[in-house]
């Protein structure tokens, strides 16, 4: 089957594009033609990438319909998948799509589209006047993308249910995959967890994305409520915005002395920190593709997800951890089940390494062929012409 990706770029260190290519390359080993339709931003990398079919925009055209329309042309596609991350190129390929009779698959890079178009969480204060441009774009560009793919991708049966009840949406869920190199149960190789209860956030330490700040109010709710030798928090990942410095200042100045900050950590360094942890904070206000998070499950670590991060709801809906809102009470209330309960964290951590080895990206791809394979068999669809 000839299937053609959208996606901003291949050469992005973000996940998104990683978990793009991770998807392509299973589909790949199972025989699908793939072409990558995206923005050349630096090097296209097809030394890395030979049996994809290239397609790359140059950034002077990447908004034109008529070059994007000759691109899909050149490919014959049956089915497109867009993984959108919400940005005019992706709205003109919809858009190009749709009127060439492609249907298309659209995966939100993990982002739930409640959170995005509402826009109620922007890393920065944006004027009215933004806003209502904001808003205006939503409805002309976004929702029409959303409302006419013939299928979305969804990662959680919650988001699946908000799709169809705010948009119609017709949606399959499928989660994101597991590489195998995460597959390491460090965790369950050690003893049971018990007091002090170790929690372990790992990522770009921005304060306000990630939601650091509510584990540091958090942390000092529950040592105010005099639980401070029954936990301890370890913060570790790379500075963003002079971060050390403003969680340094919190930390001193509310004698946080269970709480620790440290430099980033990679590959063996980071699996021995997993080892030494029991449940992953993750109380992000929105997220991709929540990467780390999954290597967490894989290494059998429980984990504590905000209600509106992607990760919340497969927590949730498979039992891997327990979901917070997005308060340092809420927070704060979640660590302190886990601290009630320290098996608690070893049995859903079990789960979660349970989760991940069902989940390779085989499997994925398997889920996706069966959508490219009905959408592009409706009979109210048509195939793009030569």
């Amino acid at each position: 089957m000839r299937i053609l990706f959208v996606l901003s770029t291949l050469a992005s260190p973000r996940a998104e594009a990683s978990e793009a290519k991770s998807t392509m390359k299973a589909l790949l080993e199972r025989g699908h033609q793939i072409g990558a339709l995206h923005v050349q931003k630096g090097l296209v990398l097809t030394e890395e990438h030979p049996q994809l079919t290239h397609l790359p925009m140059m950034p002077g055209n990447y908004r034109s319909a008529t070059a994007i329309q000759a691109r899909i042309r050149e490919f014959k596609p049956e089915a497109a998948h867009i993984v959108a991350c919400w940005n005019p190129f992706h709205v003109r390929a919809a858009s190009v799509l749709r009127n060439l009779g492609v249907p298309y698959i659209l995966e939100p890079s993990g982002h739930l589209p409640r959170v995005h178009l509402d826009n109620r969480f922007a890393e920065k204060p944006c004027p009215p006047l933004y806003r209502i441009g904001r808003r205006i774009y939503q409805g002309f560009y976004d929702l029409p993308m959303l409302k006419k793919a013939a299928l979305v991708r969804t990662l959680s049966a919650f988001e699946a249910a908000d799709l169809r009840d705010r948009f119609g949406s017709r949606s399959k869920t499928i989660p994101l995959g597991y590489n195998s190199e995460w597959m390491t149960a460090v965790r369950l190789a050690q003893p049971a967890a018990v007091k002090p209860v170790r929690f372990l956030f790992v990522g770009r330490t921005d304060m306000f994305q990630k939601g650091i700040d509510l584990i540091l109010q958090a942390a000092v709710l529950l040592n105010k409520a005099g639980r401070a030798e029954e936990y301890t928090v370890t913060i570790a990942g790379p500075e963003v915005n002079k971060s050390f410095a403003r969680i340094s200042r919190v930390i001193e100045r509310e004698k946080l002395a269970n709480v620790t900050l440290r430099q980033p950590v990679y590959d063996e360094e980071k699996q021995r920190l997993f080892a030494a942890s029991d449940v992953f904070l993750h109380p992000s206000r929105f997220e991709g593709v929540a990467k780390l998070v999954r290597e967490a499950s894989g290494a059998g670590l429980a984990v504590l997800a905000s209600l509106d991060s992607n990760y919340g709801d497969w927590a949730r809906d498979h039992g891997l951890g327990l979901t917070a809102a997005l308060t340092a009470e809420g927070v704060a209330q979640s660590m302190t089940e886990f601290i009630k309960d320290p098996a608690r964290a070893s049995e859903m951590g079990a789960r979660g390494f349970a989760f991940a080895r069902a989940w390779p990206w085989s499997r994925v791809a398997a889920e996706l062929e069966e959508c490219y394979q009905s959408v592009a068999a409706a009979p109210d669809q048509k195939v793009a012409s030569a």
